[in-house]
């Protein structure tokens, strides 16, 4: 009986030592997206999107809770596609942006020609492994914008 309750203490010592260093860390910034100009003074409910026509402006805000570790930041942009039984990934945009480490946020904006599902991450140079903050979005349309004229796929 002694042999079985030890059992039962040491199997549920286990799993709380396990969730605990397993626990999901709280996201170290956020990320806003839009196709308006995005600021920290102008956030609403109302302009953000998740999902774009080929060719839009993806508008994002990176928004951290205390200021930028680096002057550097990585923005890199997935593309995931479901093809059973995997999945595709793709990285379709990458850039290095300088920032201000003074500021808690940045904005920018880039394009995307290609319908999918895609997902959106930000890293510190301090740390590639984990990123800042992800966001997910797709892109849909069968006619693309470039310049101002319209094209059909």
């Amino acid at each position: 009986m002694k042999k079985n309750i030890f059992i039962l203490i040491l199997i549920l010592s286990a799993t709380f030592l396990l969730g605990w260093v397993w626990k999901k860390k709280e996201p170290k910034a956020f990320i806003f997206l839009s196709d308006e100009i995005i600021t920290p003074s102008n956030i609403s409910a109302k302009v953000l999107r998740k999902v774009y026509d080929a060719g839009d402006r993806i508008n994002y805000l990176i928004l951290k809770k205390e200021e930028f570790e680096t002057d550097q930041i990585r923005l890199q942009v997935i593309k995931v596609e479901p093809k059973f039984p995997f999945y595709k990934v793709e990285i379709v945009y990458t850039k290095d942006l300088e920032i201000d480490t003074r500021k808690n946020f940045f904005f920018d904006y880039f394009c995307l020609h290609q319908e999918g599902q895609y997902i959106l991450r930000v890293f510190e140079y301090t740390d590639f492994n984990r990123p800042l903050a992800e966001g997910f979005f797709k892109v849909e349309s069968d006619v693309y914008k470039l310049d101002g004229k319209e094209f059909k796929q």
